[in-house]
């Protein structure tokens, strides 16, 4: 703000005259002006230097009005701009200073003064300075809101609502003030509130596109995706291409399953920012749930690479992505490359002591010795966990944190106990773990089939040709089948598939449909090992409907059956193989389980490979001989069942007749396990006087 300029005599114009000459003739600006020009002569000939970009001469021009008049604080105050403006913050403090020194009522120069301040980083002191300004004039809006936005990047919320409110009510046409009172009352969680100041700034300034920006944010965090699409598409009418903007609107079409939509968002945001790998990784995903599995791939892989040169912040997701769309496709020679790369990774971090966030993809494939170097060197590894829905008859009083188990320490400070069973967590494999393990007396692996699926009980004791026609089987050749997906497929299990397929004459390997990408993959892989693709049956296009419910696909083409239709089919197959040895599909196996289907499991390493084992050893010692300890005995067992109908008959008889007895379908007998392990934990806490240790329930037979 500069000092007003009075009207201008004959004189002034001579001064003017010489103050021009003498420039031209590089002279210093107003030392050859007239004697008689008088101090406000001076300043307006400063202020017109000024305004025309010569700030040299405008300087010396309020210098030399300063020294005819020592407490001209207008001068001062309009030196204390030059110097501000060439950069000279130091000088311009001075200069501020004095005009405060001769007129302390003088707000403008505190508020510069806190301007120059905020620039040089100086927080508290730009807050002060503002501050003085508001002391003097408490109406002045500017700043008020300086003081707010400081505080709000200080962290204080309630101090920033404070002055931006005082700012809006000295003057309510304050668009900008509005609009960054919303920004505090989000920050705050006023949703509501927020959304009200935005639209009030959007009122009084309709082409402020940032306000739209900022509403589109409140309303996506309130839910309410329809009109945060109208207010982000408002912001993009008003500010242009703006790639947050496009983000954020791809964010609330996929939200609202319009993928089309949001893939086109998602495609400018890739196209204004080629760098942001986090809006190629969320066009990854919605072309994977379009079914575009090629274009998603091809989308991962650009966010991973981007990402790699941010290893630290990176979020969880994009390596994860890439690596289980890669999976989804079979593609394992590019898998084998990115985990290579992602273990290099893991291992300098551990050398540099460092958190190895996000790595989680790999757990899969983890082996001992690397978990047991993490563990060692207590780096924090984020594993990658399911909300699982407990049921229970009561819950324990008692302030601790209980979370899934894994092999794997999660090195959280905010879990006290991993919930598991001996099985998946062996006792002996928890030394090195930072939390303490609380094993169930059973399998922790709680399903609810005798409630969900009784109809299994009324579908036949054993397959028949007409079910297997039902489905376009063969319908006497032995059947070996795998219900898993395509991303828990390794070369391992397909080198397993092919050696049992040739140990059998004229079996058939029976999985599910995949996305086109992976079944060529696959087909490829089969034919390389010198198999008859003709011996791999696909799940067919079309399943009549059973029960009622007819079949549907998946957005990326897999076959999605009805849980009747699903164990129908399952009941056609001698022997239903686990995934293993580096994940198991724990539900899946389970529901084989209860449908009494042989179904043979090899446990590895991890948490989730180790499932399938928890389920079948809850079934009792005769169905011990469907745990496998090598690939080679898996192999073999597989074989016998194949083909030796009366030995898989007799599992089938065992099967049924345990899981109606089994406590792994009887959610009754699993809560009441759970409460008794809790009982026994707090029992334990007490006596060691809050010292937390790992707690082994007992099954207590109740028969």
């Amino acid at each position: 703000m500069f000092g007003r300029m009075s009207s201008l005599r004959v004189s002034l114009l001579l001064l003017l005259s010489e103050c021009l000459a003498s420039t031209r003739k590089q002279q210093k600006g107003c030392v050859g002006a007239s004697v008689k020009a008088n101090s406000h002569e001076l300043l307006s000939v400063g202020l017109f230097h000024q305004t025309a970009g010569r700030l040299q001469v405008s300087q010396a021009c309020y210098e030399a009005a300063i020294r005819r008049k020592s407490d001209f604080a207008t001068a001062y105050f309009n030196l204390g701009t030059v110097f501000s403006a060439r950069g000279e913050d130091h000088k311009a403090i001075e200069a501020f200073r004095e005009v405060i020194h001769i007129q302390p009522k003088y707000a403008t120069a505190h508020y510069n003064i806190g301007n120059i301040f905020y620039k040089l980083n100086m927080i508290d002191e730009a807050i002060s300075s503002f501050k003085e300004a508001i002391s003097v004039d408490p109406t002045y809006v500017h700043a008020h809101a300086n003081v707010a936005t400081l505080l709000h990047l200080k962290g204080d919320l309630q101090g920033a609502k404070k002055h931006h409110q005082a700012s809006i009510r000295s003057d309510p046409g304050f668009s900008d003030g509005w609009m960054n009172l919303g920004n505090v009352l989000r920050s705050l969680g006023e949703l509501e509130a927020s959304v009200q100041a935005y639209e009030t700034a959007a009122s009084l300034k309709p082409d402020h596109g940032m306000v739209y920006y900022n509403l589109g944010i409140a309303l996506w965090e309130k839910g309410e995706f329809e009109r945060a699409i109208s207010a982000y598409t408002l912001s993009l009418t008003f500010s242009g291409k703006l790639a947050s903007a496009y983000y954020n609107l791809g964010m609330c079409y996929q939200q609202l399953g319009r993928l089309q939509e949001s893939r086109w968002s998602f495609q400018n945001a890739t196209q204004i920012s080629p760098h942001s790998y986090e809006a190629y990784n969320n066009l990854g995903a919605v072309l994977e749930q379009l079914g575009s599995i090629p274009e998603a791939i091809m989308a991962y892989s650009s966010a991973f690479r981007l990402a790699q040169k941010n290893w630290s912040s990176v979020h969880i997701s994009i390596i994860a992505n890439y690596y289980t769309s890669l999976q989804t496709a079979c593609n394992w020679q590019e898998m084998e490359a990115i985990r290579t790369e992602v273990l290099e990774r893991v291992n300098t971090g551990i050398d540099a002591n460092e958190d190895l966030q996000p790595f989680n993809c790999i757990l899969y494939r983890l082996d001992e010795h690397l978990a047991r170097r993490i563990a060692r060197n207590q780096a924090a590894m984020y594993d990658i966990s399911n909300n699982v829905h407990l049921y229970l008859n009561s819950i324990l009083q008692i302030d601790l944190k209980v979370h899934f188990g894994s092999m794997l320490t999660q090195e959280a400070s905010y879990i006290d106990y991993m919930l598991s069973d001996r099985v998946i967590t062996p006792p002996e494999a928890v030394s090195t773990t930072s939390e303490k393990f609380l094993y169930l007396p059973l399998s922790v692996l709680l399903n609810d089939f005798k409630l969900s699926r009784q109809g299994v009980l009324d579908l036949p004791s054993q397959h028949v040709p007409q079910m297997r026609s039902r489905f376009g089987l063969p319908e006497v050749a032995p059947l070996v089948c795998s219900f898993c997906e395509a991303n828990k497929i390794s070369q391992e299990l397909v080198d397993s598939w092919v050696r049992i397929l040739k140990r059998v004459e004229d079996s058939v390997l029976w999985i599910p449909r995949y996305n086109p990408l992976a079944e060529e993959n696959l087909r490829v892989e089969f034919k390389r090992r010198g198999l008859n693709v003709s011996r791999v049956l696909f799940s067919p296009p079309e399943v009549r409907c059973l029960g009622g419910k007819c079949t549907r696909h998946a957005g990326n083409g897999s076959l999605v059956l009805s849980d009747m239709e699903y164990l129908a089919a399952a009941l056609c197959a001698d022997v239903v193989l686990d995934t293993g040895p580096d994940i198991s599909s724990s539900a899946t196996f389970g529901s084989m389980l209860w449908a009494a289907i042989p179904s043979l499991t090899m446990p590895g390493f991890n948490m989730s490979s180790r499932s399938g084992a928890s389920q079948v050893l809850s079934l009792g010692p005769a169905a011990a001989s469907l745990v496998a300890r090598t690939t080679s005995e898996l192999e073999d067992m597989t074989v016998l069942l194949a083909q030796k109908s009366e030995i898989a008959e007799k599992f089938r008889g065992y099967l049924r007749h345990q899981r109606s007895r089994s406590e792994l379908f009887d959610v009754d007998a699993w809560a009441n396990a759970f409460q008794s392990s809790l009982n026994l934990l707090w029992e334990q806490f007490v006596a060691s006087q809050g010292e937390l240790k790992h707690v082994l329930a007992v099954k207590i037979d109740t028969a």
